[in-house]
């Protein structure tokens, strides 16, 4: 399953991105919080608004999980 981390500083325009561990957006590891291993986008999004608001999934990450 693939690895997700969530960014800890929202951005004014897409909160905390989720972001897959293969994502092209990756930001630097010391902007991001391990969110674990899931099997789906959703799934990691979904533990990430447990801990931010409001997170979206990176547009590059999703086109990652669909692959």
């Amino acid at each position: 399953m693939p690895e997700f981390y969530v960014t800890k500083e929202s951005q004014s325009d897409t909160g905390h991105q989720v972001h897959r561990k293969d994502c092209g957006e990756l930001p630097i590891i010391d902007r991001l919080r391990y969110l674990g291993s899931f099997a789906t986008a959703q799934a990691a999004t979904n533990k990430a608004n447990g801990i931010y608001s409001p997170v979206t999934e990176c547009p590059d990450s999703a086109t990652r999980n669909k692959i």
